[in-house]
Parts: C-alpha cells; structure tokens; sequence
C-alpha cells in the first residue's frame, strides 16, 4: 500500500477510534465524567493560550484551507494562537502567521499588547515573540511525547477571540518528525497547543490540513503538529542566541536509561535516532543507535541538553564526543558546521538594540555568556513561579 493510502487510513481509523473512546469513557469512566474533566483542562489552559494578530497593507492569509479562502485574496489581518512558554512574555507559535507582517500583536489576559519578533526556526516553522510584564500561568513542556493511538485535546484562541477545543486521535508520526492527529481544524488553531487528557502540553499545531506531500486529499480534517520538546528546545535556542549562528550536529535524539545485566538502571544517556546525511554527525560516522554519553566534556543524560549544547557551542566549534557505538565506547572530534536549516532573526530583520547577540567577543566566552542566559531565564522563571504561589496561599 502506498504511503499516502496507509496515512489516509490510520486518520481514518483514529477517527473512528476517537468515536469509540468517547463512548466507552476515558479509563471506564462515564461521558459525564469525561465532560467535567476536560471542561477543568480547558479552564486552566486557557489563560496561557494567547491570540496573535499579524498585520500589514499586502497581509496574504498563509494556512487556511484552500477550498475555504482565495489565495489571492488580500485581507487586513492573519490571526492565529500562540503559548505563553515563560513567566517573563515568550510567545510560541508559527512563523507562517508573522512572516512579512510588521505589526504583531497579542491578546493576552483579555487586553490586547504589541509584540517584538525575537527569532524564527524556518526549519520546523517556529516563531518566538516577546511581550512585556509578568504573565501567569504559562506553559512547560510534558516530559512525554506524544503516544500514537492516544485521546488528546488541541486548543486555540483566534476567531472572534473565542477558545477552541478539539478531540482526536495522536494517529502515527511522519518521517520529518511531525505527528499527525484527527479531528478538525479551524484557521483559529493554527499555533495552538496539543494536550494529553491530563493538560500536559505535548505538541504544537504547526498545520490545519494534511498536505499533498503526504498522498492525501488537503481538504481532509487533520492536523500536523511538533512535538513539545522539539518546540521549546528551538525556542530556548532562539531566546539563548538571538541571531546568532547556532552550532549544526545533524542528529535527531531521545532520553533513554541505561540498565545493568541485573536489571538495574545505571545511569541516564541520550541514543541518536536519526542522522542527517552530510552532516557533520554523517562525516563522522555516528550512526543510529549510538548513545551519546559526554560532549565537550560535560556528561550527557538529557536529549534536550544535548541539543542546548550543540546550539550554544556555535559553528566552527571543534567538539570532543564520547559515544556507545554497540558494545565499544569511542571518541570523535566534530567540528560543528552552520545550521542548513538557520535559526534566527528573518532574512531582512535585524534583532533590536537589546537583542542577545554580544558582538566582539571571543567565542568561548559568548558561549558561556548564552548558557548563563538560559539557566538565569529558568531561574527567573522558577522565581516568578513561586512567588505567584505564595501569593495565591496568602
């Protein structure tokens, strides 16, 4: 069966699963029960879930399904959603809903505020904005991917301001990383959040149709969305670097543990599940399923650390890396090259004045200033977080 065929048919399916789970009840319990569970996820997601408005004189509208609206038509705004990700105003959505757009702005506690585009990551169609004041509550990232045959939730605040909610299916993952759900999908979702039934974010919505890439009809209700971790990973990286050139391995990641013969877990590490061909991971002949335990010296035992590394080390970086190729440890030398696929500022932007990049320094030393940056955002974050909790306690 063609690719296409066998996509079409696990949506199909999902469909027709996401029916049956809903009258079976989630875990035995009653719709009732399912009805009062997923209203308390809505209400406390909600808050985090921002409108944002792009607007400028030629604004085509980017996304939207193509039996639904010309092309070529000229409309005065593009809305879509975006996550709060931080406590300090980091908006998350995607670059398709800003690009060419001037004027960005974002509706966010009900009051509507004007947004600085901190940086783009064309490669998985992320863009981060910034906004100023305190926000609460804000999104974080669920330490689980998404699980294929899973009931999950996608919300997005956009047409007439109003929240969206969505019932599907998580249906199968494409090879480019991306997951595919069922369900349909409103313009309005477009850069919303994906959740399991428990309002851990575990995804965002990056497209409202499958696409003909994927051998199906465009007009058929899916959904595209990223993984959470691939997205905040690139945010941090854009937040971290601004503009700057950030360092290119070529390999895709996961967490895993390491288990003694005993059945004992010995330590945590990170086992490479994709290499890009002709990267400088392919040159040097790491391989999938190899697991990566040190990198530039420093242990390795979380993917999304790894990849904070590998960002902030820069190009041209010659790095040290200590891997398990089968049963034999080994070292290579990697010297780390430009990302093909270019996170940062859009081509004919420039980051504004306090923008991250501190120009004229060694790269050594820029290196720890971006790592600082992000431990400092964490702990900011954390700060703002409790003190929002003591004061609700009060």
């Amino acid at each position: 069966m063609a690719p296409g065929k066998t996509e079409k048919a696990a949506l199909t399916l999902a469909a027709f699963f996401s029916v049956a789970a809903l009258a079976a009840g989630a875990a035995g319990q009653s719709l009732t029960g399912l009805d009062q569970e997923l209203s308390q996820v809505i209400s406390r997601i909600s808050p985090a879930v921002v409108v944002v408005e792009a607007r400028t004189s030629q604004t085509k509208a980017p996304l939207f399904s193509r039996a639904d609206l010309n092309q070529d038509a000229t409309v005065s705004a593009v809305v879509g959603s975006g996550l709060l990700i931080d406590s300090i105003g980091h908006v998350l959505t995607i670059f398709s809903l800003v690009e060419g757009n001037e004027d960005i702005k974002v509706e966010v506690d009900g009051k509507t505020v004007d947004a600085r585009l901190m940086g783009v990551d064309r490669r998985h169609d992320l863009a981060v904005l910034k906004i100023e004041g305190v926000h609460w509550p804000y999104l974080e990232r669920s330490a689980f991917p998404p699980f294929i045959g899973r009931l999950a939730l996608a919300y997005g605040r956009a047409i007439d301001r109003t929240g969206y909610p969505t019932l599907g299916i998580i249906a199968g993952r494409r090879s480019d990383g991306a997951y595919l759900m069922s369900g349909s999908a409103l313009p309005g979702l477009l850069g919303g959040g994906v959740f399991d039934l428990n309002g851990n974010l575990i995804g965002i919505i990056t497209s409202g149709s499958i696409d003909d890439e994927a051998g199906l009809d465009s007009h058929w209700g899916g959904m595209l969305l990223l993984p959470a971790a691939t997205a905040f990973s690139s945010a941090d990286r854009i937040i971290c670097c601004g503009g700057r050139a950030a360092g290119y391995l070529g390999i895709e990641t996961a967490a895993i543990e390491l288990v003694s013969a005993a059945g004992k877990v010995v330590r945590e590490a990170v086992v490479i599940t994709a290499v890009d061909p002709g990267s400088p991971a392919d040159k040097a002949r790491l391989a999938v399923g190899d697991i990566i335990t040190r990198f530039a010296r420093q242990d390795i035992t979380d993917d999304r650390e790894l990849q904070r590394l590998v960002a902030t080390s820069g190009t041209d970086s010659l790095i040290t890396i200590e891997f398990i190729h089968g049963q034999a440890d080994r070292t290579a030398d990697i010297r780390l090259a430009p990302n093909p696929h270019r996170t940062g500022p859009p081509r004919g932007r420039r980051l504004a004045a306090d923008g991250n990049r501190t120009n004229g320094l060694p790269d050594e030393i820029q290196r720890r200033i971006d790592s600082m940056r992000i431990e400092i955002r964490r702990l900011q974050t954390d700060l703002e977080q409790l003190l929002r909790r003591i004061e609700f306690a009060r």
